[in-house]
């Protein structure tokens, strides 16, 4: 996690955190609407600084407002695993929340005190990752849990093999490389073990390296440079986000290789779909982080009204009805319409 922490340094400026989801991103800031008995949902944010998560923090206050008597607390644990339990102890012990939503850093250790705030009467909600050890199911992982919204990390691992398989569709020789945010974190782990076993099936298809991006441009231009001396035949580079990928351009042009190595993004953010659309890039994977915002927020107001959920498992972008989990040119048709939930 100490590679997934430096992130908090150099992801986008608070200014545009607040432009998205107009928020704070202090620890305990709060919004409220409306009026009736208020329901109080704590959110424990894995990062504040950070576009992507302020976009699931627009959705949330969307639906905050929407239902008119919430009043949401912000929990800032920049990326710190102990700071964020730490947050999320001290908020049961105070009584004063009769929700929780958590981005846990560490999904095994984020089991006891959700267990401790369901006995509480806290009703809990996991969202963007799992709390607990499965990395391949999308339904709560501890009873009593009110849901869980994320896609699963074998899932977005299957959506980067098919777009690597596609773009190396009758290519006689294609050499694939990988970018991860942290080569040793769960989610990359469960994504590159899925490329390497389904790449040899495919005879053509060799992977040659995975290069640590950690989340954003800069490293991961760096990175991709010195993949590239090493490995000039590249065919795809591969980025498991659209921050990485951008970095990756960087390099290919700086390498002058613009046209022979295909680039591969995650998230379908802002610049990635623009990328795609432009043809610099061959695809990017559908994150739909505005939504999740809005299920995340749903799931915790019923489960502290007392609702019954039918659904508890969440996954907004693999289970979209109106685009497709996969951009690229080829199926540009299917997702003409489309508007970026985050900037990237």
């Amino acid at each position: 996690m100490n590679s997934i922490r430096r992130l908090c340094a150099i992801v986008s400026a608070l200014a545009v955190l607040c432009l998205i989801a107009g928020c704070s991103s202090q620890a305990g800031s709060s919004a409220s609407g409306g009026s009736g008995k208020e329901i109080r949902v704590a959110f424990f944010s894995a990062v504040q600084a950070n576009t992507f998560i302020a976009a699931i923090y627009g959705g949330m206050q969307s639906e905050a407002k929407k239902q008119g008597n919430v009043k949401i607390t912000v929990f800032d644990a920049k990326f710190d695993a102990s700071t964020q339990l730490n947050q999320v102890e001290d908020a049961i012990t105070t009584n004063q929340f009769d929700a929780f939503i958590i981005q846990p850093i560490n999904y095994a250790s984020m089991v006891a005190p959700t267990k401790l705030a369901i006995k509480s009467g806290i009703k809990v909600v996991t969202e963007n990752w799992p709390i607990g050890n499965a990395l391949d199911t999308v339904e709560p992982q501890v009873a009593g849990m009110s849901g869980s919204v994320l896609t699963p990390a074998t899932v977005d691992g299957a959506h980067h093999v098919e777009m690597i398989n596609s773009a190396c569709a009758g290519v006689a020789t294609c050499n694939v490389a990988y970018v991860a945010g942290a080569i040793s974190g769960a989610f990359d782990v469960a994504t590159m073990a899925l490329i390497k076993a389904d790449l040899k099936t495919h005879p053509n298809i060799h992977f040659v390296q995975e290069v640590e991006g950690d989340f954003s441009r800069t490293p991961s231009l760096t990175a991709v440079q010195n993949l590239l001396e090493a490995h000039p035949d590249v065919t795809v580079i591969d980025a498991h986000g659209d921050q990485m990928a951008l970095g990756a351009e960087d390099a290919v042009k700086s390498a002058q290789l613009v046209g022979k190595v295909k680039i591969l993004g995650g998230g379908a953010s802002a610049i990635g779909v623009a990328a795609v659309r432009a043809g610099r890039w061959f695809g990017t994977t559908l994150t739909l982080p505005i939504d999740d915002g809005v299920s995340a927020m749903s799931l915790a107001i019923k489960g502290a009204q007392g609702q019954t959920v039918a659904e508890k498992g969440v996954d907004n972008a693999s289970n979209s009805k109106l685009y497709p989990a996969i951009l690229t040119a080829s199926n540009i048709d299917a997702w003409k319409n489309f508007t970026p939930q985050w900037s990237g």
